[in-house]
């Protein structure tokens, strides 16, 4: 099963389980070098990864109907106050689950005013850059609605979790910045319930309430069969 979404509609306006892979992750791998890119941040100016290079990066993909962001956005907020030398980024996606009231992007403009709206309601100190209306740099890193990469200052993935786990991501910094190894193992982490924002749903729409509610037992399904894979590891 491909991460690219049949027929190419990158924006969609209903949540299905056919929108993600979920049981893959995609993009740049541990030890290979971070792809650059070219994105939009709040005030119009553009900026690329490799403006980034000689720090530690650590790149987040999220959107305002996210609940897995909206669940850890506070917990990175503390991140970005205990590691000060280290760039923290935000890449603003497509919507995760659109709804009436925050649909599915049709505008470049329109997705740079969510990202604006997440950045003031959610308080988030971070650098967000919006990718383009086709999610040109979201394709490139692997499409899953709330990817994690830690680049190191040489570009290269030091380590990444399909999911945000603020505890583990947190490990992973303290160790960067003791200047012990970066290259973690490989897993597919599961993002734990307590990670879940859902005042990101009503946020959206009762519609995108109904999508997840409709997606639930496939959801389950689909972690449990990830669960049983890596306890064979």
């Amino acid at each position: 099963m491909s991460n690219e979404r049949v027929g190419n509609l990158y924006n969609y306006p209903h949540f299905g389980r056919k929108e993600y892979n979920l049981e893959q992750f995609s993009g740049p791998r541990i030890g290979e070098k971070a792809p650059n890119f070219e994105a939009t941040v709040l005030d119009g100016e553009q900026v690329h990864l490799n403006d980034f290079q000689g720090r530690t990066v650590v790149l987040e993909s999220g959107s305002i109907t996210c609940p897995a962001t909206a669940g850890t956005t506070p917990s990175m907020q503390e991140l970005v106050e205990k590691y000060h030398d280290i760039a923290f980024l935000l890449l603003y996606v497509r919507e995760a689950h659109p709804g009436e009231k925050i649909p599915e992007h049709s505008s470049f403009e329109g997705k740079v005013a969510c990202a604006q709206r997440f950045q003031k309601e959610e308080h988030d100190n971070r650098l967000i850059l919006v990718d383009d209306l086709e999610g040109t740099i979201h394709k490139q890193y692997g499409l899953l609605p709330n990817f994690v990469y830690v680049i190191d200052k040489k570009g290269d993935v030091a380590f990444r979790m399909p999911w945000n786990i603020p505890n583990k991501l947190d490990e992973v910094l303290n160790a960067v910045q003791e200047g012990k190894t970066v290259r973690f193992p490989e897993k597919y982490y599961l993002p734990p319930y307590k990670n879940v924002g859902f005042r990101a749903l009503p946020r959206a729409g009762w519609r995108a309430i109904l999508d997840v509610v409709i997606n639930i037992p496939q959801g389950l399904w689909t972690r449990y069969k990830i669960s049983k894979l890596e306890d064979k590891k």
